[in-house]
């Protein structure tokens, strides 16, 4: 059944299928959480449960059939009353939907959306508005979009997804409902692993536990290019190495051969920036190492562990923050070029 596509996040779940079977579901939802841990998925299928014209055993848990043409149309992006929001083109030579290269949401989306919004219902059921990554609208698309939440439209719904809220206007965050999606564990991901890539099981736990709990960061990811960013994190993160010049230069090298290698159809700099994170998720998991030794912790499976942690609790503490700086910066669409040579500063100042 359609909720069962979202791996570990019952909670949420549960609480949109109470909504769905009392007949209260909000009229704007927004579903925050990491990257890559099922908000989008959640979001469709909330839609295609809204839109599905199946029949519902009596007593049975609120869902999509997956067998309509309703819910088959949500699936292959067809359905009239379920819209993605667009973008224009580049040059203005029409409309797209948007996708993660988009670095900003403008309020001719908005204005689209609301327009699409007006529309009447094909089905005389609702319409459904999925807005992904929401922390993108500048003020004045946020503002226009506000107009909308505040005079909602009948059966309509509006499900904004974000793993950065703290960046929507307070205004927005007060007139829609949040639902939290939290990181999945890592027997979780390897599990999907197992059975969407057909992995082994052990080398799905060890991209796993690359992944940060994050199922899309696993799927996007490759054991090649884990143990790639391990080896360029032990030999020239832990310490630096080369100068920070050098530094910034060699860690935007490897980001742009990992992403190549990876042949991923993403357009732009998003590549990069997901192998930089992939990076810097395997320097701060040995900083971490180094810190939990230094404080009288012995980690399993570190081999680099008491090395690191040679250069003591602060220092490390001051490193593990500068990777979190740098990762907020190319999660909010900074140039990864400018963060990687901040970033090589920082870590040289800290345990250079």
């Amino acid at each position: 059944m359609s909720f069962s596509r979202v791996r570990g996040q019952e909670r949420a779940v549960e609480r949109l299928r109470a909504a769905i079977a009392a007949g209260r579901l909000a009229h704007a939802y927004l579903l925050t959480g990491p990257d890559g841990v099922g908000k989008r998925t959640l979001a469709r299928e909330l839609a295609r449960a809204v839109l599905c014209d199946g029949e519902r055993k009596s007593g049975a848990a609120p869902d999509a059939c997956d067998r309509c043409p309703s819910c088959r149309a949500v699936e292959d992006g067809s359905h009239p009353d379920c819209g993605a929001l667009m973008v224009e083109e580049t040059g203005g030579s029409g409309l797209r939907p948007v996708s993660d290269s988009d670095r900003e949401i403008k309020i001719a989306s908005i204005r689209e959306l609301t327009r699409q919004l007006s529309l009447r219902s094909s089905s005389g059921r609702a319409r459904a508005f999925v807005i992904p990554g929401a922390e993108r609208m500048n003020e004045e698309a946020a503002n226009a979009l506000l107009k909308t939440l505040e005079e909602p439209l009948g059966s309509r719904l509006l499900i904004l997804t974000s793993s950065r809220p703290e960046a929507l206007l307070p205004t927005v965050l007060s007139r829609v409902a949040r639902v939290r999606l939290g990181s999945l564990s890592l027997e979780e991901v390897a599990d999907h692993l197992v059975v969407e890539k057909g992995l082994a099981r052990e080398d799905a736990r060890e991209l796993a536990a690359a992944s940060d709990g994050s199922i899309g960061a696993a799927l996007a990811g490759s054991l090649e290019n884990v143990r790639a960013a391990r080896r360029f994190a032990v030999e020239r993160l832990s310490p630096p190495a080369g100068g920070a010049l050098a530094l910034g230069e060699a860690m935007m090298e490897f980001a742009k051969a990992a992403a190549q290698a990876a042949e991923t159809r993403e357009k732009g700099q998003e590549p990069v920036r997901r192998q930089l994170l992939g990076l810097w998720r395997q320097a701060a998991g040995l900083y971490r190492s180094g810190l939990s030794a230094a404080l009288g912790a012995a980690p399993a499976g570190v081999r680099d562990a008491a090395r690191i942690a040679a250069s003591g609790p602060e220092r490390l503490c001051r490193a593990i923050e500068a990777l979190l700086e740098a990762d907020r910066a190319v999660r909010g669409y900074a140039p990864p070029d400018l963060v990687c040579r901040v970033l090589a500063g920082e870590l040289f100042a800290a345990l250079g």
